[in-house]
């Protein structure tokens, strides 16, 4: 009976070190590894294997993973999804909470999350304390998308940075594999916090809607398909959260995907404004104080988000707290879809010498396309078949009055009226 775990995965074997983590070992290194256990290499008389042989060995046939790295929200050890053993190799480092003050933390995110309309901080109190219930109990948790929109330097990224230390220290960044870059993701199994900040944007609505499709996978589904190199796929399910943040104006803002039904629920859509820090952090040695000074107050106000009791009112079943959406961030994303884009066009090409125009799908799309100063921007709009139908049913949706349709002789009709 060893009084030690140890593990193969890939041709290496893993065994603990002092700081408590898995590393990995070669065959021979693994031999001299138990020699030092005072297990012998020198076969007994009678038998086929020496101890230390042996115990590769049955290492190989009874202690073999499917997986051996970190694994996030998961602390080390062995870990069972469906029938793949998984070794977690090292964990997060959980902050832990303390009932005590944290004024600067308190001043920087009233500041920060300061809006002339509705209260903004009950929702990202609310989006904590589900990220940490998720962390305590090492099981994944529905949590939104937390985007977080602002002038430049203005703070973002030191929230998020906080996040990453209140979710376990670990920080992966997904936009190449999000946007489509590359399909490969097993850096991203590693790391609780899921960050994109200061990217540069892919403005196209295809690029926009493929980062909604992963928003969603990312936010509601707890299986998850890690995608190595020259790897089989393989299905676990890791602690994340995700958050982006970007700088407010318009060409930044049109990355994120248009706000439709099927994403309201699972994105945060939160404004921020520089906030005044209340200690010098404009040079080297200042930045080194301030972060001290924070991770100082961090148990603190870990401590007042576990305690947090979410408010009635803002409460959900499914995310624990319900996605907000700031007005302003959400005019212009309104402004920037697609269905807005063609309203545009149709009042342009359409009505603008005429108060009323009837006619089928295919007749307007006709006309979109036959008008020479527009046809590229229609193109561009329309290059995917139903494209029409489906912004049609949304602007007939959002203004009925203006958009509606009616059936004659067997054709549907649309009626635009300016």
């Amino acid at each position: 009976m060893l009084l030690f775990d140890l593990y193969y995965h890939e041709g290496r074997f893993y065994l603990m070190d002092k700081r408590g983590r898995f590393k990995a070992y070669t065959k021979d290194d693994t031999k001299n590894v138990l020699k030092l256990y005072g297990l012998h290499s020198i076969k007994a008389p009678g038998e086929l294997l020496s101890h230390i042989d042996k115990t590769l060995a049955e290492c190989c046939l009874n202690k073999v993973c499917e997986y051996a790295v970190p694994l996030a929200g998961y602390q080390v050890g062995e870990h069972t999804f469906g029938n793949n053993r998984i070794l977690v190799t090292s964990g997060p480092k959980i902050i832990k909470a303390e009932n005590k003050p944290f004024p600067k933390v308190e001043w920087i995110l009233n500041d920060l999350f300061q809006s002339k309309y509705e209260h903004q901080l009950p929702y990202v109190f609310g989006w904590l304390k589900s990220a940490r219930e998720m962390m305590n109990s090492q099981t994944p948790m529905l949590g939104q998308c937390l985007v977080l929109a602002g002038p430049r330097n203005c703070g973002k990224s030191l929230f998020q940075d906080l996040v990453t230390q209140m979710l376990g220290g670990r920080a992966g960044l997904p936009y190449r594999y999000i946007s489509g870059a590359t399909e490969f993701n097993r850096d991203l199994f590693s790391n609780e916090h899921l960050m994109i900040a200061d990217q540069i944007p892919q403005r196209d609505i295809d690029a926009r809607r493929r980062f909604g499709s992963k928003i969603k996978d990312i936010t509601v589904n707890h299986v998850q398909s890690l995608h190595a190199k020259h790897k089989d796929a393989l299905e676990l399910e890791p602690c994340w959260r995700l958050t982006v943040s970007l700088n407010d104006e318009e060409e930044n803002l049109n990355m994120l995907p248009p706000l439709d039904d099927s994403i309201k629920d699972k994105i945060m859509l939160l404004k921020v404004q520089r906030p005044k820090m209340p200690m010098e952090s404009n040079t080297p040695l200042g930045r080194k104080q301030f972060w001290k000074a924070l991770m100082d107050e961090l148990p603190g106000f870990i401590w007042f988000v576990e305690n947090y009791e979410i408010p009635t009112e803002i409460q959900d079943e499914r995310f624990a707290v319900k996605a907000y959406h700031h007005p302003d961030i959400v005019e212009a994303l309104c402004d920037m879809s697609p269905e807005a884009q063609l309203d545009e066009l149709i009042e342009v090409i359409l009505l603008e010498h005429s108060q009323i125009w009837k006619g089928t799908i295919h007749e307007l799309q006709t006309r979109l396309l036959d008008d020479p100063s527009y046809r590229t921007r229609v193109e561009r709009l329309l290059r995917h078949p139903g494209s029409l139908k489906k912004y049609m049913r949304r602007l007939h949706k959002d203004k009925p009055k203006r958009y509606s349709y009616s059936k004659s002789n067997g054709k549907h009709l649309w009626n635009l009226v300016y």
